[in-house]
């Protein structure tokens, strides 16, 4: 009679879910788990001194069923004496396009629950998801398509909300039930088969089973074992590549020099930050398209557009970074345009910001005397360690530095009474954080600027070349 609260009491110590003190808002909606799940945490009192209490929410979606449904759950915690709030939400009326209603509905659980739990002094909220519901959402991850980290199926805990009945199978509970006499409710929109999660339940898993009776046992095993997994691959990151990832409230930055090669690491990264921070799931050939678009020499490009967030590559002085960033962000961006080139890279490319095509080449200070007065190149003295450099629009505060001082490379463009498009047209070298020159002969009748650190003599170092050519001129 007590197998399955013992194998709920067991998953709940071994994952540490309920703590002595713990005030707990449970998620109860009449049927079999949460029910069950209601009636276990009052036992678990007995060994734990915590508290409960019973958060409902009405879907309007059954009529008088509905109604029937909160007045039960109502009924039963007011007779334990428990704390009970209850919600009625039009979900389907209220559910906004692009999103299913199981999604509609399971966010507005969530937000509602984690809201009541915040306003009423309750340190954790918990549903009743079962080792039933797991097995189901991991084949209905892996039939739509997912990565490890879906393969990990419900987690114990996340965001403030437990699941202590995720160690008990929906036949365990209803065993519970029946043998103790309590009562639940039915809800038969269960069995209709238009929701995703009922087509699995009713109709794929009695087929599995009739050929591979463990299946679901199996299938929640991988979860347990690919959440493993998961940690030990995240904890190797953050070992790999210290300081790789800063979170802000808005945005998300993934920046270390050592994984500019590790495209399996930036994919994955890249997945769980966007399910993590941005709730957001891409596919495996939309992550693809991002990588293919992240390889591009384009430095501070948009790589992926959606309506909530967007990822952008950019470059700063400690390398390329890849930026999640909510969709409020994109407005104060501006029109900011970046690439980064490197010097052993002769290959013509074109940069359509600038309306010209460059590419750059090492030189000698007699090819550079023979090129004087060109327009169309552009030589510069660089060390030895130099390996790429940044071509780019203006920024607030850019000055190069002359013979006679630095000046700013907004007053250059005031001096050529450029307007705002076009000023924005004129490309900047920066090397090594430095403006090293202010290419402002892509425009008719104009010479470039170069700082005075980047000036070639006859005793330098190391010559590189650019040669610009115009789209006029291609």
């Amino acid at each position: 009679m007590n197998s399955a609260f013992n194998k709920f009491r067991d998953y709940v110590f071994q994952n540490m879910l309920v703590l002595r003190g713990d005030r707990i808002l449970l998620a109860v909606s009449a049927g079999k788990d949460s029910i069950a799940m209601l009636y276990m945490m009052q036992k678990l009192k007995d060994e734990v001194d915590f508290e409960t209490g019973v958060f409902h929410l009405n879907h309007l979606t059954r009529g008088a069923e509905s109604d029937a449904d909160a007045d039960f759950v109502e009924s039963i915690s007011r007779g334990m004496g428990l704390f009970f709030r209850s919600f009625s939400v039009d979900v389907a009326a209220e559910r906004p396009g692009g999103l299913s209603f199981e999604e509609h509905a399971r966010n507005t659980r969530y937000s509602l629950l984690a809201r009541t739990a915040s306003e009423n002094g309750f340190t954790k909220g918990a549903t009743a998801h079962n080792s039933d519901d797991n097995s189901e959402t991991v084949l209905m991850r892996v039939l739509s398509g997912t990565g490890i980290r879906g393969l990990r199926g419900i987690p114990a805990r996340r965001d403030g909300i437990i699941r202590p009945m995720l160690g008990c199978t929906a036949a365990e509970i209803y065993g519970y039930l029946t043998q103790n006499g309590y009562n639940w409710r039915e809800d038969r929109s269960n069995l209709e088969g238009h929701y995703l999660r009922n087509f699995v339940r009713n109709r794929v898993f009695p087929l599995i089973n009739e050929r591979f009776p463990d299946a679901q046992s199996r299938i929640n095993h991988l979860s347990s074992v690919s959440a493993e997994h998961i940690d030990l691959l995240d904890d190797s990151l953050k070992a790999a590549y210290p300081g790789y990832l800063t979170v802000k409230d808005d945005s998300v930055i993934i920046s270390h020099p050592g994984l500019k090669g590790n495209i399996p690491a930036i994919k994955y990264i890249l997945s769980r930050e966007l399910n993590e921070k941005f709730s957001a799931k891409i596919s495996a050939s939309v992550l693809d398209e991002i990588i293919r678009n992240y390889l591009q020499p384009r430095a501070n490009n948009i790589l992926y557009d959606k309506v909530d967030f967007f990822i952008r590559k950019k470059h700063g002085l400690s390398g390329e970074m890849l930026i999640i960033s909510a969709a409020s962000k994109k407005v104060s961006e501006g029109p900011d345009w970046e690439y980064v080139i490197n010097t052993g890279s002769d290959k013509m490319m074109r940069v359509p910001e600038a309306g010209i095509w460059l590419n750059v080449e090492e030189s000698d200070y007699n090819s550079f005397c023979a090129a004087e007065g060109d327009g169309c190149s552009v030589f510069l003295s660089v060390g030895p360690s130099v390996r790429s450099f940044t071509l780019r629009n203006r920024r607030k505060g850019d000055r190069i530095a002359l013979e006679f001082g630095s000046r700013k490379i907004k007053d250059l463009m005031i001096e050529k009474k450029l307007d705002s498009e076009v000023k924005n047209k004129v490309p900047i070298i920066i090397i090594e954080g430095k403006v090293a020159a202010c290419l402002l002969s892509v425009l008719p009748g104009s010479f470039s600027r170069i700082s005075c650190n980047f000036l070639v003599c006859n005793d330098s170092e190391r010559i590189i070349r650019i040669n610009i050519k115009t789209d006029r001129d291609m």
